[in-house]
């Protein structure tokens, strides 16, 4: 079972969670409307894309977004991300962050994989372990190997990304989320809007939203305003989820 903290606690609830992508672009604005949000969100934390790497930094980022959950992740640029350091510089900054956030991503893929679990599971942090095909979807069998493959490693939650541009790739995203527990699945490309808004209802843990219209981080991305106004039209749970704030 999943550990359950601040995190945890979002990523297990029936009703959808959006997570918002916090990078170098992330404005004052941005930041000061995404903690105003009247349904709270995920700040998910992608140090890869800041120029320094200064702990200090991400201490400071983590407590300025206290009041939600906090996801860190530190992409590497195998998977499209800024990180192009070492895998034991990447693994030094893992460990120094973990006690300060709720949870980590970090890819299937990751040779410090196992080592980044042990840490953030020592400190009853919630692990999500990735895994980015910008090229297609990858085959059903495939999918199932990735989760497996994360489970059998400690993950708490598979993420899969995968570029969808045809009705018979996202079809196979869908399957996949409906048949499969503790996943975390989006598309790219065509059909990668509509994923974010329909595979929460199919049993999708997380939903990622970009903190501004100008710099999406992956293609069939919307915003933070415009995916939590979609939310609350598709799944009045979600929109209850205001009030219960209040």
């Amino acid at each position: 079972m999943p550990i359950m903290n601040r995190l945890g606690e979002f990523l297990d609830r029936q009703e959808p969670t959006m997570a918002v992508t916090i990078t170098r672009h992330t404005s004052p604005e941005n930041t000061k409307s995404i903690l105003g949000l009247e349904i709270d969100p995920v700040a998910e934390i992608r140090a890869d894309t800041y120029y320094s790497h200064d702990v200090g930094f991400f201490v400071r980022t983590a407590g300025m977004f206290r009041s939600l959950p906090t996801l860190l992740t530190i992409r590497s640029a195998e998977e499209n991300g800024g990180w192009n350091d070492t895998e034991s510089k990447r693994l030094d900054l893992y460990t120094k962050l973990i006690p300060h956030y709720d949870g980590v991503d970090v890819e299937i893929a990751s040779s410090i994989l196992p080592e980044v679990i042990g840490v953030a599971h020592n400190l009853g942090k919630v692990v999500i372990a990735s895994s980015h095909d910008f090229g297609g979807t990858p085959p059903a069998q495939r999918l199932e190997d990735l989760h497996g493959q994360a489970q059998a490693t400690g993950a708490d939650y598979t993420k899969i990304a995968a570029s969808a541009k045809t009705g018979a790739e996202y079809r196979r995203l869908k399957t996949f989320t409906k048949n499969n527990q503790n996943v975390i699945v989006v598309a790219m490309d065509r059909y990668g809007l509509l994923s974010r808004i329909a595979l929460p209802g199919l049993g999708s843990h997380l939903t990622y939203a970009s903190s501004s219209s100008s710099e999406l981080v992956a293609q069939g991305q919307m915003n933070y305003e415009d995916t939590d106004l979609r939310l609350r039209k598709v799944y009045p749970g979600y929109a209850e989820l205001a009030n219960s704030n209040e």
